[in-house]
């Protein structure tokens, strides 16, 4: 039995959402989340690129009526036939940072107070950046 899901230092949600990163080169990629968390977010799909690259990523709701959107600046971590693991850098508007927020404390199942603890502490980690498309 492995401990390793006890040793991560963020709450993560398993949670199928939409999501693409758009690379600083201009290509995006699409898959759906395998799992989120405050740090960063697993991506299933088709998709590789290369450890290290830099970019854009929109997370969004599976239903068209949603208007849930969380953007955040990224990094690749790792890249591999389990997924493209994007590292979250910063976070682009309040409203990406209280949405991401909302779904990771309501979806903790069972871990609701360690999440939002997670963010308390972290705070300074993953605020939002000063930049905005306004």
């Amino acid at each position: 039995m492995s401990s390793h899901q006890n040793l991560r230092e963020w709450t993560r949600i398993q949670e199928a959402l939409n999501v693409s990163f758009e690379v600083d080169h201009g290509a995006t990629l699409r898959g759906t989340t395998r799992n989120i968390s405050a740090n960063g977010v697993l991506i299933e799909g088709q998709e590789v690129a290369e450890v290290g690259v830099s970019g854009t990523v929109t997370i969004s709701r599976c239903d068209e009526d949603s208007e849930l959107a969380i953007q955040g600046l990224g990094e690749v971590v790792r890249s591999d036939g389990a997924g493209l693991a994007v590292r979250l850098t910063a976070l682009i508007g309040e409203e990406s940072y209280t949405h991401l927020r909302n779904l990771i404390v309501y979806n903790a199942a069972g871990d609701a107070d360690k999440a939002d603890q997670e963010f308390r502490d972290h705070i300074g980690l993953i605020r939002p950046s000063d930049q905005s498309d306004s």
